[in-house]
């Protein structure tokens, strides 16, 4: 079966994930190609998109809800998770359109217009802070922070509100209404700009993040619509929404958009999710739905596609032990060399009839 996934981080040579499908977190061996269920996630939970986004911060995974009821930090060496509750927001009904995680420590919620709440977490101490109606009218596709503010941008690129992170104020709010159409689907970001990534619009918009000045680049003839992507030091990859094989990259030295192909034989459900993998090296990675990782180089280029589909029985189980137990475990698996039975690719029929 494909487990699938969405949100996802890779510490070390491991990419720690939450079950598209299947519920719990799985940790994937990528040099060894296997697999173990190292959580079964305790809390209440819907079936279905469990978690919209992972990321790193220290030794830690920070699983952030989609459908989850609460925050899951997972401590990456000793498998001890932490919930965490967000009373003012109802994570069912999707109210955060995004999470950023900035250097002072700090995780920002992004609410999308409907939920008009600021949540901020502070990572070390675990405190949580509320600020209500930070949005005015309109829908929020993302937010970037440049000095001491905070952006959120609507769905046509403007500027919603402009939040200061030091003093937790508002500096300017956006009064009029924004329209019930996204121009944009959603935002990625490097150090010096801001990419808003198309969906009914024809070009992509760049930000300069100090000047604030903006570009609009023509996409290719295409009729797919973006969300989200990754950022390499060279070019920026924009992520179909729908089932298509093909992805954009914009080179940012010469400002090209150029429309790629996907490794991959068979037309198989999700070529990626909406972010790409983070990760504690310098690896470029997506995770698709369709139970495939996928690597790219600087240039926008998938270099290598491997596969986690696997039947669920030949899982190794350690979620429901304690801490102690789990750590027992994992030494036993290593000091015993313990063989784990590796992932096998097959074919479109074999992944119909395993689903």
């Amino acid at each position: 079966m494909s487990i699938g996934a969405i949100a996802a981080v890779k510490y070390h040579d491991t990419l720690f994930f939450s079950g598209f499908i299947s519920k719990g977190i799985f940790a994937y061996d990528c040099k060894k190609n296997t697999i173990k269920k190292i959580s079964d996630i305790s809390c209440e939970i819907n079936e279905g998109l469990y978690h919209k986004k992972a990321l790193i911060y220290k030794n830690q995974a920070w699983f952030l809800p989609w459908d989850a009821k609460k925050i899951l930090c997972l401590d990456l060496d000793s498998y001890s998770e932490k919930y965490f509750d967000v009373p003012d927001c109802d994570f069912d009904k999707h109210c955060m359109v995004d999470y950023l995680l900035h250097d002072n420590g700090c995780l920002y919620f992004i609410p999308h217009g409907e939920v008009k709440t600021l949540v901020i977490i502070d990572l070390d101490t675990h405190k949580i802070d509320y600020y209500p109606n930070v949005i005015n009218r309109g829908r929020c596709i993302g937010a970037f922070i440049t000095g001491n503010i905070l952006y959120l941008l609507s769905s046509k690129g403007t500027v919603l509100t402009e939040f200061n992170i030091n003093s937790r104020t508002i500096v300017r709010m956006e009064e009029l209404d924004e329209t019930t159409q996204y121009v944009f689907s959603s935002i990625i970001q490097d150090e010096k700009c801001v990419y808003l990534i198309p969906r009914c619009s024809e070009t992509v918009c760049v930000i300069d993040r100090t000047t604030k000045e903006r570009n609009y680049y023509q996409l290719p003839n295409t009729k797919e619509e973006y969300e989200g992507g990754l950022v390499t030091n060279s070019s920026v990859i924009m992520f179909p929404r729908n089932h298509s094989q093909r992805y954009l990259v914009y080179h940012k030295d010469t400002s090209r958009i150029i429309e790629k192909p996907r490794l991959s034989k068979f037309r198989l459900e999700g070529m990626f999710t909406m972010g790409g993998v983070d990760t504690d090296s310098e690896d470029i990675m997506a995770i698709a739905l369709d139970g495939q990782l996928i690597e790219f180089n600087d240039d926008g280029d998938i270099i290598n596609e491997s596969s986690y589909l696997v039947d669920e029985n030949d899982i190794i189980d350690i979620s429901k032990d304690n801490t102690s137990a789990r750590k027992e475990a994992l030494d036993w698996v290593v000091n015993k060399n313990l063989i784990l039975k590796e992932n096998k690719r097959f074919g479109l029929s074999e992944y119909v009839r395993s689903i």
